[in-house]
């Protein structure tokens, strides 16, 4: 594998036009400032169809995600987004705190957060005066920023996507206009951010074509700008899913219009260093859910990616390294982590998965059956093949789980309900007190999840939006 200074050679930009290594930086409320670069389109060159490809036999090497349908099948829906912040919006006492952010039916981004002592504050549309006429179709995307500002970018009903920040760590100070990404408007789902390893903005999102759009933050002497939208091709039937990995490098998740998990990266010239991005690989599968790509890294610092398939199961398929020279990273075959085991039949939501901090890195996978209840799957140990069976948490869920890991190593795990209201349940640290060698595959057992117990009721209520 190649090693190289992924920095340096993203910050290789002309004089006057460097990356960003913070969110935003803007002087008295002005929108978004945009140039035209000619190096953020050569750097990193579009990758074009193959003249001929027949998409239901395409090289899994070198392929694009082709197909003959332009619908959307099989759409996944989400209903809450939620963080840890190291000290809650406006909460002077710092002792941190969970904030959630949905969508309401009447198309506004609502936020809510934990207060040290008081618990959870009321439901509130995140808008400043005069925004009360954009509404969005998309859920929020929430990207915590180097500096711990939160931002939210989400897809409005003009088919633009917008986003909104804090104007310092913790929201204190309040959040920034919502502010329209330049030529963004056309696209479709929900679009896919993260934060580069030097601190800035990566934006992808579905166009109206279906093809991938990729923007990124950069810098020059007027400040944090975006550089513009690059066509990335292929044909998607899914939302993109985005990470970073452990070499610094973007990895770009998709799920083409045959149904298959197809990925492209970030690669380097051995020469020069410079970035370009890769053609379109299928990794094969058949995906009845978008792809569910975990936030961090697992124990090994390699990916991996669980998605609901047309059986109705959850499976998945993780990079590993190869065993001989040369030495590189490949992708597992798929395998199937079974169902939930109801007369209904299967899952009916992609997964939702978590990291632990404090297991070894064992995977956590939440998921919704057909009757609604959230069923609960964990790795016995990192790496490992043994699973513990599908468990119900119980609920009455009417989209995909959130779930996410605190700092001290509790789990909580949150879903939209079918009457439109947010549910919140916790199994507090498993593994922190644990230092045997079977600490993991102990923590299920030895520890207990909390009733389900609803966040403050909103007005109006929440609704379902494409993950």
């Amino acid at each position: 594998m190649l090693l190289l200074n992924v920095a340096a050679a993203r910050a290789a930009l002309p004089t006057g036009a460097q990356k960003s290594d913070a969110l935003v930086e803007r002087a008295g409320g002005d929108g978004d400032i945009t140039y035209t670069i000619p190096y953020f389109a050569s750097s990193r060159p579009t990758s074009t169809r193959p003249s001929g490809v027949n998409a239901s036999r395409v090289n899994a090497s070198a392929s694009v995600t082709s197909g003959g349908s332009s619908g959307v099948a099989g759409t996944d829906t989400c209903g809450v987004e939620v963080t840890f912040s190291p000290g809650a919006s406006g909460d002077v006492a710092l002792t941190g705190a969970l904030e959630a952010f949905a969508l309401s039916t009447t198309g506004k981004i609502m936020h809510t957060f934990q207060r040290s002592g008081t618990g959870w504050e009321p439901w509130a549309p995140l808008y400043e005066a005069g925004e009360e006429s954009i509404t969005f179709r998309s859920g929020p995307v929430l990207v915590r920023a180097a500096d711990g500002r939160l931002e939210v970018f989400a897809n409005a009903e003009d088919t633009a996507i917008y986003h909104k920040y804090q104007l310092t760590p913790n929201g204190g100070a309040g959040w920034s206009p919502w502010l329209q990404i330049a030529g963004s408007a056309g696209m479709e789902g929900t679009p896919s951010a993260i934060l580069s390893s030097e601190g800035s903005m990566q934006l992808f999102s579905r166009s109206a074509s279906k093809s991938l759009m990729y923007n990124a933050q950069l810098r020059n002497a007027s400040g944090v700008y975006w550089a513009g939208w690059q066509s990335l091709s292929g044909e998607l039937s899914s939302s993109p899913s985005a990470i970073i990995d452990s070499e610094s490098m973007l990895h770009v998740f998709v799920r083409g219009v045959q149904s298959q998990l197809y990925e492209k990266t970030e690669v380097a010239d051995p020469a020069t260093g410079a970035l370009a991005w890769s053609r379109w690989q299928c990794l094969g599968g058949s995906l009845a859910s978008h792809p569910n790509v975990p936030a961090t890294l697992n124990g090994a610092n390699l990916l991996e990616v669980y998605a609901r398939h047309d059986d109705g199961a959850i499976w998945f398929k993780k990079q590993h390294a190869t065993d001989s020279t040369p030495y590189e990273v490949a992708w597992s075959d798929w395998h199937s982590l079974g169902g939930p085991g109801e007369a209904g039949g299967g899952f009916s939501s992609g997964p939702s998965s978590a990291h632990s901090p404090t297991c070894e890195g064992v995977v956590e996978l939440f998921a919704r059956a057909s009757s609604g209840a959230i069923y609960h799957k964990r790795q016995s140990t990192h790496g490992a093949s043994q699973w513990s069976l599908w468990t119900s948490l119980g609920g009455k869920a009417a989209a995909t789980p959130a779930s996410l890991y605190t700092p001290g190593g509790a789990l909580h795990v949150f879903y939209l309900g079918t009457d439109g209201q947010v549910q919140h349940t916790v199994r507090e640290a498993a593994c922190a007190a644990k230092r045997g060698a079977n600490a993991t595959a102990n923590a299920t057992s030895s520890s207990r999840w909390r009733g389900w117990r609803p966040l403050p009721p909103s007005s109006p209520p929440l609704k379902t939006y494409e993950c």
